[in-house]
Formats: structure tokens, C-alpha cells, sequence
């Protein structure tokens, strides 16, 4: 019996994402940790009974809009602390970005461009890779896709199934993106149109311009009847939920919310000052100018996440990911219709155990150094109140304490179990989600004198040097409790 050939250049692949997403991987707590794990044990022990317990505005109903996630994340927290938050973060990041090489591998059947890809990729991915629910569903979005175009193109049955079980785990670890999963659908119910227009003008006799000729690819692969029956059921997976309705109405109330004028990752983004969106356009740009052929689904799915990516921050993750993966499908088309011996002669040579042996030594001795310089995960003083927050514990009743924190630093009081006026839950202090709260906007907008009139506030924790530091400190009615480098706790006399 003959003996496999070890594909050396695969297990160069592996191990390379692996030590370039631990180097990547991000050590610092964010603030949507804190109350994650804080949620997911209190659904632990009493359920989900829409209500918010962390709060001292009386009386908020709360979604859980990741409670699955929730759980799972505090899980791993009461078992393995925060270093096992950070290992799981970089499996997952891992996960994400093998993932990427994988299809767009098998969507191409090349390895070269994807691995290259994937490279890249891994360093804009790697503050999305954090201790937040889009580092599941991001992974089931890729799935998805995936699994989407065996079904519809490959009419491989098996794949619905598993495209309609990702559709209820989204549903479950972040329902806000549930909606998400029906933009994916839309390129390819647009390429179904736009063949139907095509047959209509043919039956009429009508030429269709050379343009398009030359420029798609004019064959029907869609299976429209397995399309429509997973988009259906993808439609009731939002009911194999405990949380009611909310996958159908969550990211509508969002929208209608003004959550986008104050939460960096909702607001639009410029693409000059996002070097991968200008990249993206660029070669996009390039592409359409250039003899590159297109399908229509690859058109509409660019173009459209492209612009879902302009309009807030957060969406970026899909440009990186799914439309960068057919982008690559696009360059490597277009690359193989001039010439189809380079690239396998680079990806020959390359494959040499002498070649990789060195990068790899290279790669592992640099990340072994800066996990040695930063051995665990950090909840940095700058940014969080930490040393504030002891001496507080220590010298006053945080039960009688109606404080204002920063935005960013609710998460950290709830995680300590004080009472907050909000936290990084923005949704819930909009009156979309609670009707006549806004908690939210009146953190952002009002000055403190009006937030302590309005919230009957006794304590301010606010950064020291900030505006309002310099003129609480010269306002009579309040004095200094306590002060550190980063924080300054002021009192109302």
C-alpha cells in the first residue's frame, strides 16, 4: 500500500495562522465582558425573566438579547478566570481566520492567494476577536455562506439542515445580527432576477449588450426552489428562541434608536481613515475596470456589504471576511485567465521544508517574546476604575450609592456589584427599549449638574483631568472623596 505524501505546505498554513492570531490576539478586558459574565451567571441561577437588575433607574425590562452566549462565557470565566477567557478568544480567532482560508480555498482551488488573505485578514480582525458575541456568530456567518452555496449551487441537500441550525444558534448567541443572516440571501435572489429579465428580453428578441457578455459570466447555477425553502426557514428559526419575538424586532428597535450618534462601533465610518475598506475599493475598483469576469451574486454581495460596512463600524467584520472572500474569488478568476502555472509554481517552491522552517522559527520566537511580556490578560487602570473601585468597597456603603461612572466603566461597577445609572447595554437606556428612559443620551449630553437634578445622583466617578474634573473641582457643591492618577471620585455635600 502506497504511503501519503505529508503535505508540508498545509501544515506551514496551520501553524502559521496559529502563531500570527496568538501574536494579534488582544490581552485587554473589554468593558461588554464584565457585564456578559455578570448576565450569564445570573441567567444561571434564576432564568430569563426580562428583567434589568443593575440598574438603579427602577423598573427597566431587559432583552438578553446573547443570553446563550452569556452563559457560555461565564462558564469559562467560573471555571478557568480570565486566562481562560483569553484562550478562548484565540481558538475562536483562530477558528475564524483558518476558516476564511478554507473556503476561499475551496471556492477557488488555489492556496496561495487564500493564505495570503488570511494573513492580512488576521491583523484587521484582531480587535473584533474579543470576549463579545460577534466572535461566535461571525464564524456561523462564514458557515453559513458556505453552507448556503453547497445547497443552492452544489444541490447538496445536507447543507440546508445545517444552514437552518446555524440560523437558531445565531438567533440564541446574538439575535441583534440575526436579521444579518437575509442580507446573504439577497445576492443570490438578485441573480435569480436578473435571469429571469434576461429570458424575458430574449423571448422578445431583444440583444442583450456585449457588455454584459463580456463582463459575467452568463450561466444559471442557482437552484431557486432549495433558495426559497431555507430562506422560509430560516424566517421561523427566530421562534426556537426563549426570548419571544426578538430576533424579529431587536435590530429594528436599534435603528430606531440614537444609540448611532454616541456608540463608536454604530456610527458610519470614512473610508480614509479605514486603510482595509480603502484597499478593498481600490482592487474592487481595479477589477471592474480590467477584463475580470463577475456572477451577478458576487456583484450584489460586494456592493452590498461594502456599503453595510460604511454605515457603521462594526459591520467591517463582513467586509473582511465574506467580502473579502469574493474579491479573492474575482482576482484569482481574472489572474488564471492570463495565467494558470505561476501561482502553483510559487506555492512549489515555497513548499520546501527550507523555506518555511526559518518563518516559522522566526514567528514563534517573536510571539513566544510578547506573550512572555504579557503573560495574562489585563483590565488596565486607564481605562478601567480598578483601584477607585477597591477603595470604595473598602471605606463606603456602595448600597447607598447613586453614582455616575463613564459609559465605558458601567460594565466594571455592574461586574462589582454596584448599582449603575448605564452601562455598555446601550439599548436598554433608549426608550425604543424602555419607554421614557434616556439614560443614554443624557449621559452623553447633559452637563453633571443636570444629571445629579434629574437621577438624584450623590457620587461622581469621572476620569481626572476631564473638563468636567477641572470644573466639579472648583464647584463649592461637591468635594474630592478620592483620587488616583486615572480616576476621581467627587462627592455632593
Amino acid at each position: 500500500m502506497k504511503k501519503k505524501k505529508i503535505d508540508l505546505f498545509s501544515i506551514f498554513i496551520f501553524l502559521t495562522i496559529c502563531i500570527e492570531c496568538i501574536y494579534f490576539s488582544v490581552r485587554v478586558i473589554t468593558n461588554d465582558t464584565f457585564y456578559t459574565i455578570k448576565i450569564g451567571n445570573f441567567i444561571s441561577k434564576h432564568g430569563i425573566d426580562f428583567k434589568d437588575h443593575y440598574s438603579f433607574i427602577n423598573d427597566l425590562s431587559y432583552t438578553y438579547p446573547h443570553w446563550l452566549y452569556d452563559v457560555f462565557v461565564s462558564k469559562i470565566y467560573n471555571l478557568f478566570g480570565l486566562n481562560g477567557l483569553y484562550i478562548m478568544n484565540i481558538i475562536f480567532y483562530i477558528l475564524l481566520v483558518l476558516l476564511i482560508y478554507f473556503i476561499a480555498k475551496k471556492m477557488t482551488n488555489n492556496r496561495l492567494i487564500p493564505f495570503l488573505y488570511s494573513l492580512l485578514s488576521c491583523y484587521y480582525l484582531r480587535f473584533f476577536m474579543v470576549t463579545r458575541a460577534q466572535q461566535i456568530t461571525t464564524i456561523l456567518f462564514m458557515l453559513f455562506i458556505y453552507f448556503l452555496y453547497n445547497l443552492v449551487i452544489n444541490n447538496k441537500k445536507k447543507y440546508g439542515i445545517y444552514c437552518f441550525i446555524i440560523a437558531i444558534l445565531i438567533a440564541n448567541l446574538h439575535c441583534a445580527v440575526w436579521p444579518f443572516l437575509f442580507i446573504l440571501f439577497l445576492p443570490f435572489f438578485g441573480e435569480c432576477i436578473v435571469y429571469k429579465f434576461i429570458d424575458l428580453l430574449k423571448n422578445k428578441n431583444v440583444k442583450i449588450d456585449n457588455f454584459f457578455e463580456d463582463k459575467f459570466i452568463m450561466k444559471k447555477e442557482i437552484n431557486f426552489k432549495y433558495l426559497l425553502i431555507l430562506f422560509i426557514a430560516c424566517i421561523l428559526s427566530g421562534l426556537f428562541t426563549p426570548l419571544k419575538f426578538a430576533p424579529y424586532t431587536y435590530l429594528i428597535k436599534t435603528m430606531m434608536g440614537n444609540s448611532q450618534e454616541y456608540i463608536i462601533e454604530h456610527m458610519p465610518i470614512t473610508i480614509i481613515h479605514t486603510p482595509f475598506q480603502l484597499m478593498f475599493l481600490c482592487l474592487f475598483t481595479f477589477l471592474i475596470f480590467v477584463k475580470s469576469k463577475f456572477k451577478f451574486r458576487e456583484l450584489f454581495m460586494i456592493i452590498g456589504i461594502f456599503y453595510l460596512s460604511l454605515s457603521a463600524a462594526r459591520h467591517l467584520i463582513f467586509l473582511v471576511t465574506i467580502a473579502g472572500i469574493y474579491l479573492i474569488i474575482i482576482l484569482l478568476r481574472l489572474i488564471n485567465s492570463f495565467d494558470n502555472y505561476t501561482l502553483g509554481f510559487i506555492e512549489k517552491k515555497i513548499s520546501k521544508i527550507y523555506f518555511f522552517i526559518p518563518i516559522l522559527i522566526l514567528l514563534g520566537i517573536s510571539t513566544y517574546s510578547e506573550c512572555i511580556n504579557n503573560k495574562k490578560m489585563i483590565i488596565p487602570k486607564s481605562m478601567y476604575p480598578v483601584d477607585a473601585i477597591r477603595w470604595i468597597e473598602a471605606n463606603l456603603d456602595k448600597d447607598e450609592m447613586r453614582m455616575y461612572a463613564p459609559y465605558d466603566d458601567g460594565s466594571y461597577l455592574l461586574f462589582n456589584d454596584f448599582k449603575v445609572l448605564f452601562d455598555s447595554r446601550a439599548d436598554l437606556y433608549t426608550p425604543e427599549f424602555n419607554k421614557g428612559c434616556t439614560a443614554l443620551e443624557d449621559g452623553f449630553g447633559m452637563k453633571y449638574k443636570e444629571l445629579k437634578e434629574k437621577y438624584n445622583l450623590n457620587y461622581f466617578l469621572i476620569l481626572s483631568g476631564s473638563t468636567d474634573y477641572d470644573l466639579m473641582k472648583l464647584d463649592d457643591d461637591y468635594e474630592i472623596v478620592y483620587s488616583d492618577k486615572f480616576f476621581t471620585l467627587f462627592g455632593v455635600k
